[in-house]
């Protein structure tokens, strides 16, 4: 592990023992984040994401736009953390996916 002084500390995996920086595991570039919805209620599903991801993370900038029969939110993190937190927050919620959604 590197023993440079700007790296805050290592970050281990308890089921394979692995390590890694923090700063190999938390992109700060990587800061966008795009989510379809389609299906009939697409425009007011993504409205509620949209609120949910401004209240829970008010640095963030997010749009909503219309694509034809899909609707897309545009989310740009403050911080790379931020989008790690949110991403694994829906893989829980959605654990496989959800009705309405796609990719």
């Amino acid at each position: 592990m590197n023993k440079d002084s700007s790296i805050l500390s290592g970050v281990s995996c308890p089921s394979c023992c692995s390590v890694a920086e923090s700063s190999t595991v938390i992109d700060n570039e990587d800061l966008l984040l795009a989510i379809d919805f389609t299906g009939s209620d697409a425009l007011a599903l993504a409205s509620a994401k949209r609120a949910e991801v401004e209240q829970r993370f008010p640095d963030a900038q997010v749009s909503v736009s219309e694509h034809g029969s899909t609707v897309r939110v545009d989310i740009e993190f403050s911080c790379g953390a931020e989008k790690i937190i949110f991403q694994r927050a829906e893989r829980s919620r959605t654990s496989g996916g959800a009705a309405g959604r796609s990719g």
